[in-house]
């Protein structure tokens, strides 16, 4: 069970991830930032 709940926990934490990943990309894309590049960091 123990190895089940980490399992979930590292999923749901990629998918927030990710989530925050594509909006930062999607945001860039659509000129909504005021910065000219995406941070090194941002994948």
């Amino acid at each position: 069970m123990r190895t089940f709940e980490h399992r979930r926990e590292a999923y749901a934490d990629f998918d927030e991830s990710l989530k925050e990943m594509a909006r930062a990309a999607y945001d860039h894309g659509c000129g909504l930032t005021d910065e000219s590049e995406l941070p090194w960091d941002w994948q």
